[in-house]
């Protein structure tokens, strides 16, 4: 990105566009950083030699873990909700 010069007048108002500016263009060279750091990492991840599907966030056992056992309270109300008819639990009829 071209850098614009100093502004010459000596004024309040142009010391803080000069800031801003200043501001603006950092800004610009760390977001030109974070998007070459993510498109860098995006092409690791399609790489076909890799182990695991890249859109698979959760570690391998953790998925399959028994759950944890239900209540006496829990399994009140799970027998409560299968009595139910399915229209009234949101499920389909067909």
């Amino acid at each position: 990105m071209a850098t614009r010069p100093k502004p010459t007048a000596s004024t309040p108002d142009a010391e803080v566009l000069h800031a801003i500016l200043g501001e603006l263009q950092e800004l610009n060279r760390t977001v030109r950083e974070i998007a070459a750091r993510s498109s860098a990492r995006a092409e690791s991840d399609m790489d076909p030699g890799r182990p695991i599907d890249p859109g698979d966030s959760v570690p391998p056992g953790v998925a399959v873990q028994d759950p944890t056992p239900l209540t006496a309270n829990d399994k009140k109300v799970r027998h409560a909700l299968e009595r139910l008819p399915r229209r009234r639990r949101g499920e389909s009829t067909t």
